[in-house]
């Protein structure tokens, strides 16, 4: 099927016609920055050139010029009868490929921001001594608790019961982490060779779950303010069996989507009958402590919600769960048996003991200071830079001047820091050259430390 673009989006995409050069140039230029940052999708119809003339203002004859020059420079095919389509980019990175290699100096010299780890929650010593107290006292010669053990599941339960959505252990299934939840949601609800709908940018290991799952990928451009519309449309427009997007604090954007966002994906959801797997890994990181939406679930919408203890506790207590109807949790059961069978004991005991626990109010002052700290370096060293601050979540996401993520990482990495490229997260690996991404979970004297390498390489490479 294919996925016609919405007028109202590409205006909004393409902006305002530069009077630096001719208006045909213009929009040549703009569609193919637009294809290179994955933000219009190889196979979408681009709607028609006298809509889009009278929408931008320009004559038609200047819209099918720039057109023209689209299509010659291989950004765009036509075919009679059936538009113009948006043609695939040269593959210029893969989201499969590993983040960037150190280049610098010995390991320990090097600052590693390529990842958003939180140091372990306080108080995480004492709890894993319980822990192992408590393992030790309920050994069985058997051991499995493939669903999860009970005072996990109603943990589980409880957490969503806070947020205003009852929940019974049946719903709940316990997994090893947030990426096994949700290469199961996926392996269950779209299967082999079918479409799974993705933002754009995203989590690179999205679209290495979806791949690994034996699905494909199909990207919608998210990065705008109006990122529910462009999904909600997008699903409108897809024979897709299921989407997978993060509404909590989106990752690498920092977006918190509201309830009217997600009331159209919701509705869209129903219409087409569409799955939703909802990644819930940052909805504890409410660091601004927003008055925050319901989870994104409704009646007559299958949603599977992702949860995980990497942000919220530790990134080393590989425990996450999905909360789904129970024909789903019975479903995604099944289809776990030809991968594990169940998580570590230990690792369940200790789970269910932090989660019973509130966490400490401090945790996330310091995250809310760090993010001040690196919004205030960076603003005041790299002016030419548009960086916002953001919802929530760990992560700034930056707009260079020029797609030049590339450079500027590997010349980052010869003086010590690390950093994962635009590209990186753009599911077909080759957009969002002009885009960086910044944790902002470091100590803050390394995040001082980043700003000024950033400082240095944009001055030689911007």
């Amino acid at each position: 099927m294919q996925n016609p673009v919405s007028l109202d989006h590409l205006v909004r995409q393409l902006g305002v016609p530069a009077s630096r050069m001719p208006a045909y140039v213009w929009l040549a230029d703009r569609l193919n920055l637009l294809v290179a940052e994955g933000r219009l999708t190889p196979g979408a119809t681009l709607p028609a050139e006298r809509a889009m003339a009278t929408a931008l203002g320009l004559s038609r004859t200047t819209v099918v010029r720039g057109l023209a020059l689209a299509e010659a420079q291989g950004i765009v095919a036509a075919r009679r009868g059936a538009g113009r389509t948006v043609r695939s980019p040269r593959r210029r990175s893969s989201a499969f490929e590993p983040l960037e290699p150190g280049l610098g100096g010995p390991e320990g010299d090097q600052l590693d921001l390529r990842s958003s780890q939180m140091p372990p929650v306080d108080g995480i010593g004492e709890a894993m001594r319980h822990a192992t107290e408590s393992t030790l006292a309920r050994l069985t010669p058997g051991g499995y608790h493939t669903a999860g053990i009970p005072e996990l599941r109603e943990a589980i339960c409880a957490h969503y019961a806070s947020r205003g959505l009852p929940t019974t252990p049946d719903q709940v299934l316990v997994t090893t982490g947030a990426v096994n939840g949700v290469h199961l949601a996926v392996r269950a609800l779209a299967g082999p060779g079918r479409r799974v709908v993705v933002e754009n940018p995203c989590y690179p290991n999205t679209v290495r779950t979806i791949a690994f799952a034996g699905s494909r990928s199909s990207p919608v451009d998210t990065e705008d303010d109006d990122a529910g519309h462009a999904m909600a449309h997008a699903l409108t427009n897809s024979d897709a069996p299921c989407a997978l997007l993060i509404p909590e604090f989106q990752n690498p954007t920092g977006r918190l989507m509201g309830e009217q966002a997600r009331s159209r994906v919701l509705r869209a959801a129903r219409r087409r009958g569409v799955a939703l797997v909802v990644d819930e890994t940052l909805v504890a990181t409410n660091w601004r402590e927003l008055e925050m939406p319901s989870p994104l679930t409704a009646r007559g919408v299958t949603t599977v919600l992702v949860g995980s203890m990497s942000k919220s506790h530790w990134a080393g207590l590989r425990i996450g769960w999905v909360r789904a109807p129970r024909r789903v949790v019975d479903l995604i059961s099944h289809q776990r048996l030809g991968a594990d069978l169940g998580a570590p004991l230990h690792a369940q005991v200790l789970a269910a003991d932090l989660l019973a626990r509130p966490l400490p109010h401090q945790r996330w002052k310091r995250v809310a200071d760090n993010h001040d700290l690196l919004l205030r370096e960076l603003r005041t060293r790299l002016r030419t830079w548009r960086i916002d601050p953001v919802d929530g979540g760990l992560n700034l996401w930056c707009r260079l001047p020029a797609p030049k993520s590339e450079q500027l990482v590997r010349a980052a990495g010869s003086r010590g820091l690390l950093l994962a490229t635009g590209h990186v997260f753009s599911p077909g690996g080759h957009g969002w050259g002009a885009r960086l991404r910044l944790p902002f979970t470091a100590h803050s004297d390394d995040l001082v430390r980043a700003a000024g390498i950033l400082a240095e390489v944009a001055g030689e490479h911007l």
